[in-house]
């Protein structure tokens, strides 16, 4: 079995001169470093052979008309999907090659594979439009507050979207994270390596009534969001899966359809923070819980230069959320309405039952506020009333 193995790994190199040979083992080691899976490591290797072998030079001497050629040769590219998955290794290696002058940035594509146009759906929208994949606009946003069913996944998606937090910080999540301090609110994340504190840019009006309303909110170590399912209803959410599973019927009953995740709401907080350049990197680092050499590499990622369309949407203003001031003011408007209305309800309920008495129609009894002796219902109360008006 093992001399087998060892013909087959030297039958696999066949065609292909030694520069090249060479080449393509540093790039897997560079890949395995990086820890990369076998297989997808394998599936490179076998592209990187392919093309050698085709070119019958080395990769640093390749044109731009090799390239077409080789995509053209129908017995070694039979397929579309094949193409593009050919493209996506090449390009990479690519921009890897050790032999380039000036280091191609990440993303970026090589000069011989400029031309190359992505021919299936999946991978043409993954690379013509691939930033606008990652965020959720404002309106969408705004619409899956307005359309969550409950106070608690109101405040999910608040929390989300303000903090930029990873799922799995989020189930960790206590009643005592958030802290309302004098001049501004806080959620106090417990991430991986460290606990973050994270400022929050507007007032979280559905995240404070949902505390109000938590079964536990007496309790400071109580589990922030509980799950509402028959099996495990009011206990603690302990997996990502089901914070995924309740987004994906957030967005069936907002009617958005996009292809979106939770991870979305984290690239788009980091984008709208790049974008108003009012943090540091050092302070950027910490909001989201990056090491601060990651920060750069990260504003490369979620720069929308070119994307004026999209930073509308991205950076528009919401058309739900109210400042602290009208928010209060509006809470007490409420609560005295509610009063008047029972203070009103009260006074024609004596009033109906005093006009009845008084004519007669009933007799003050047990079940009467006037008395201990036994009366009509209310129902019928109020059918006599209505006979004796007309």
């Amino acid at each position: 079995m093992e001399k087998n193995k060892s013909n087959n790994q030297k039958d696999r190199w066949i065609g292909v001169n030694e520069t090249n040979k060479n080449e393509i083992l540093e790039y897997v080691k560079e890949r395995r470093a990086k820890g990369k899976y076998e297989k997808t490591i394998y599936g490179e290797t076998t592209t990187l052979i392919k093309l050698a072998r085709f070119l019958k030079k080395e990769f640093r001497y390749a044109t731009e008309k090799d390239m077409k050629d080789f995509f053209s040769d129908k017995e070694i590219v039979k397929s579309p999907i094949s193409a593009d998955l050919y493209a996506t290794r090449i390009m990479a290696f690519y921009r890897w090659g050790q032999w380039q002058k000036e280091k191609i940035k990440r993303k970026q594509r090589p000069d011989i594979m400029d031309w190359y146009e992505h021919q299936t759906t999946n991978y043409r929208n993954k690379y013509s439009d691939k930033k606008a994949k990652w965020f959720i606009h404002r309106k969408e946003y705004d619409k899956l507050i307005l359309t969550s069913p409950n106070v608690q996944d109101k405040a999910l998606w608040e929390v989300f979207y303000l903090t930029g937090v990873r799922p799995d910080e989020v189930l960790s999540m206590k009643i005592k994270s958030f802290k309302e301090l004098s001049q501004r609110y806080e959620l106090h994340v417990y991430g991986l390596n460290k606990t973050r504190s994270i400022p929050l840019c507007e007032i979280p009006h559905h995240l404070m009534r949902w505390l109000k309303e938590h079964p536990g909110g007496k309790k400071p170590e109580a589990e922030l969001w509980l799950s509402y399912s028959n099996r495990t209803f009011n206990q603690p959410l302990a997996k990502v899966k089901s914070i995924e599973d309740r987004f994906k019927n957030a967005l069936k009953r907002a009617e958005i359809d996009r292809h979106l995740t939770p991870k979305c709401f984290r690239k788009t907080r980091a984008t709208i923070i790049f974008g108003e350049k009012k943090l540091t990197d050092t302070e950027i680092g910490l909001f989201f819980g990056w090491k601060p050499g990651e920060v750069p590499k990260r504003r490369l990622d979620y720069d929308l230069t070119g994307h004026e369309d999209l930073k509308e949407e991205i950076f528009g203003k919401s058309t739900i959320s109210i400042p602290r001031e009208k928010f209060e003011k509006e809470n007490k408007i409420l609560i005295r309405k509610q009063q008047e209305q029972i203070d009103i309800l009260s006074e024609d309920i004596l009033t109906l039952r005093g006009a009845l008495v008084k004519k007669g129609i009933i007799a003050v009894g047990k079940d009467s506020p006037c008395s201990n002796e036994p009366g009509l219902p209310l129902v019928a109360l109020k059918k006599q009333y209505r006979k004796d008006r007309l």
